[in-house]
């Protein structure tokens, strides 16, 4: 029996789409992955706590702070550096996946607010580069602690939002 092009392209794209798919998931994972590790370098930042965080030390109650902040489970130092430490992150997120649209948003106030909120915005993004590199490391020396800042860096500039693309194609594509 012969199978016509039709047929063979079909197949391909299903193919595709459940590999974007599974890439999408897998970039998603690991966007969530260095999401913890940078709010747990932040955090040790504002406490002043010296212990390093590594790429096999991630927390997953991280991802329970707010909640537990909100119901006053944490002394108030804690909770501070929780909301700073989630502020960045949120920060640091707007001007990856928003910062056209916040930008255009507060340049409504005037042109020395929007350059007040660029600043405020490159301030989070050196905040995080500097505290993971002061804290997170995946080695040992300085080399190990620029791999780390660098790496977490890059995961959580593209990795999130690329990842949520694959999945939305390979969902159209399937």
């Amino acid at each position: 029996m012969a199978v016509n092009a039709q047929q063979v392209a079909g197949g391909k794209k299903m193919k595709h789409a459940w590999l974007a798919l599974i890439w999408g998931v897998v970039l998603v994972v690991l966007f969530v992955w260095g999401l913890m590790l940078q709010i747990q370098t932040s955090e040790g930042m504002l406490l002043n706590d010296r212990s390093t965080v590594t790429l096999s030390f991630s927390n997953i109650d991280v991802l329970a702070q707010i909640p537990n902040m909100l119901q006053g489970q944490y002394t108030l130092g804690f909770a501070m550096a929780v909301f700073l430490a989630y502020s960045i992150e949120a920060g640091y997120f707007l001007a990856i996946v928003f910062f056209e649209i916040a930008r255009n948003a507060v340049g409504h106030s005037g042109a020395l607010m929007e350059r007040v909120f660029i600043g405020g915005i490159l301030l989070c993004v050196a905040y995080n580069l500097i505290s993971d590199y002061s804290l997170g490391t995946l080695g040992s020396g300085w080399l190990g602690h620029l791999a780390f800042s660098l790496l977490v860096t890059f995961v959580e500039s593209f990795f999130g939002i690329v990842g949520v693309d694959l999945i939305m194609k390979g969902w159209k594509m399937a």
